[in-house]
């Protein structure tokens, strides 16, 4: 459906400015020191309460995580201590031109595959 909206909570620390697009939430520039893990963990908590906020009651928002991957982690760590479950994450990619582009396509619930994936333990 071409008409719909993609939302997403963006925590990338860079702006989404795409059509078809809706950034319900962002956090950004992200400035933390990776040597400071008590700001490496504020940082991550500020970030995962912007996630629980903005999750629907019958609707979750993919989020687009930061590129410091020890800050994604514990993003990620954070909002399932906070929501009892993983978010749905999404990510971009680059088109024909170079250009970033985000898709519904191009993301996943992450609690819905982690269930997925302990039936066959």
């Amino acid at each position: 459906m071409a008409d719909e909206v993609f939302k997403l909570i963006n925590l990338s620390g860079h702006p989404i400015e795409q059509e078809g697009v809706c950034c319900v939430a962002g956090y950004g520039p992200v400035n933390v020191d990776l040597a400071d893990p008590v700001a490496l963990k504020a940082t991550a908590v500020e970030m995962a309460l912007l996630i629980v906020a903005h999750q629907g009651e019958n609707e979750l928002i993919p989020v687009a995580l930061p590129g410091m991957v020890p800050l994604a982690t514990h993003v990620l760590a954070a909002a399932h201590g906070l929501m009892g479950q993983f978010p749905s994450i999404a990510w971009a990619s680059r088109n024909a031109s170079g250009k970033f582009v985000w898709r519904a396509e191009q993301s996943t619930d992450l609690q819905a595959w982690r269930t997925e994936l302990r039936i066959s333990r």
